[in-house]
Order: structure tokens, then sequence, then C-alpha cells
């Protein structure tokens, strides 16, 4: 074998070496070489040397399943989120004496402190926003009003740049004096009228919802768990006598020294009548209350 097929197959087996190694590319991209020269081979040269086009074709194929062979091998790409957290900015903090106040007073004095001490405090009343200032350094008063019985919720917001925003709220529940409760419960029996028993057994629909009081006597009376209930009659006859039949079912919350065949006048709101068994089997339907207020004689 001379010179020229030894060189000739050195060339071939580099190329196919190579081409392995490569995990085909070097294959497919001589693939297009092969098919270039062959080409030129056919059309200008005027050579039919079909040789070199399937050359061409099985170095491309056999290289493009190398390279496949090679792609499926490598494990699949995990896609990493960074855990790299930016950096939290610090906090600005409020100590109060109490979140929670409860009080009979028309005002309150809510005092607190805040760490920065340079930091901005805003109070939030309703619907009104208002910068404190401070008595001294870090440390703020605010006067609420809270005229009225009811609960109050104010928010302070402390803020300052570079830190993150602190918010606090606090609660002030207002309780009724002594003269508020008094006064409240002196309206409430100024508006409720006397009516006639047989007025409300006629038409009970009319009177619900109406503020009433009736004066009578215990019947029945029992407490549990602060709720009681009473069926007291309320026609009077004379000589210390009251007509049973003429009843009323009385509801109220919480207790009453009050006890069976004490005489009461009960203030209250009217509701739908009251219908239950009597210990004779009887049904019984009798008119039927909300009381507020209840009086011992």
């Amino acid at each position: 074998m001379d010179n020229y097929n030894w060189k000739k197959i050195f060339y071939w087996a580099a190329f196919v070496v190579f081409g392995i190694l490569s995990k085909g590319t070097v294959l497919i991209l001589g693939s297009f070489c092969i098919l270039a020269y062959a080409t030129y081979l056919y059309f200008v040269k005027k050579q039919k040397k079909q040789n070199w086009f399937i050359l061409s074709g099985s170095a491309f194929i056999v290289g493009l399943i190398l390279l496949i062979q090679w792609a499926s091998s490598l494990p699949p790409v995990e896609h990493t989120q960074s855990t790299t957290k930016p950096a939290s900015k610090p906090q600005v903090s409020f100590t109060f004496e109490t979140t929670s106040i409860t009080t009979k007073e028309n005002e309150v004095i809510i005092k607190g402190s805040v760490e920065p001490k340079d930091a901005t405090v805003k109070i939030k009343d309703g619907s009104k926003v208002t910068e404190l200032k401070m008595i001294k350094a870090g440390q703020f008063e605010y006067k609420a009003d809270t005229s009225y019985p009811l609960t109050y919720r104010f928010e302070f917001v402390g803020s300052k740049k570079g830190f993150e925003d602190a918010k606090e709220t606090v609660l002030v529940e207002r309780q009724k004096t002594a003269a508020e409760l008094k006064k409240e419960e002196d309206d409430f029996k100024n508006s409720c009228k006397t009516v006639k028993y047989g007025e409300i057994e006629k038409s009970p629909d009319k009177y619900v919802g109406q503020k009433v009081k009736f004066k009578g006597k215990i019947l029945e009376i029992q407490e549990v768990s602060g709720v009681g209930i009473m069926r007291i009659a309320v026609t009077y006859m004379g000589y210390d006598i009251w007509n049973f039949n003429d009843a009323v079912w009385v509801n109220y919350t919480g207790t009453t020294d009050a006890v069976k065949d004490d005489i009461v006048t009960v203030y209250g709101t009217m509701l739908l009548p009251k219908s239950y068994t009597s210990q004779a089997g009887w049904e019984i339907t009798i008119p039927q209350m909300d009381a507020k207020y209840i009086e011992k004689k």
C-alpha cells in the first residue's frame, strides 16, 4: 500500500476519532465539508462520485446520533433561586404605659416613648391625623377626648428615614358614670307608657317594639346563668288581690332580689306574645316583654 493510501487511512481515522471525542460535532461539520466537495466534483469536475454524497450523509447521521446521546446523558439543569435576602431595615418601636385603658373621665392622657428618639410620631384619631410634639427626647403624650361613653381606637405610627414604620393601637373604653347611668335609667323609664292589659291582649302586634311599664305581682320567677324570666299578674282587683289570668311574660338579664308574690314594676320593650304549656297541659299565650329595669315595691 503506497504512502497516499496510508495518509488517506490516517486522515479518515483521525476524522472518526475526533468526531467521537467531539460528541459528534466534528462529524456533523465534516459532513458539510464532504458534501461541498462532492458537489464540486459533480457539477464542476463532472465526476459522478456518488460515494462522496453517501459518505457525507453517513457522517452527518452518525454525528447527529452521537450528539443526541451525549445531550440526553447530561443531568437536568436545576434552576435555583438566589437565597440572598436584601438587608432588612431596622424597626421603629413603641413603648406605652398601657394599650388598653378603662375610664369614666371625659379626657385621658396616653403616654408613650419611641425608638429611635428622633422618630416622627403621628396619631390617627378617627379621620384626623396629627403629628405629636415630643415632651422630651423620644417621649410623647396625647390628650384624648372621651366625652361620650364608647370604645375609642387610637392608632399611632412611628416613622424615620431608613427605618421600618411602627404601628400600635391603643383602645380606650369610656364607661358610663353613675350620673350618666341614672340619667339613662330615668330617661328610659319616663319614655315607658302604661297600657291596659286588655288593649295589648286585643292587638299585640300594635305594641311590638314600644316601651311600656307594668306593675304587678310575681306569679312565677326563675333565674339561670344570669338570665331570668317571670310571669306577673298586672290587673289589681283590690284587697291585695291580683287577677292571675291577666299575666305578662317578662324576660330580663341579670338578677333581682324580688321573689314570688312580691310586687314589682317592670320597664321594657314589648315583644310578640309568648306561648307555653301550663302544668295542666293547656296551651297558653300571653303578652311578652324584655325588661330593662325592675323595681321592687
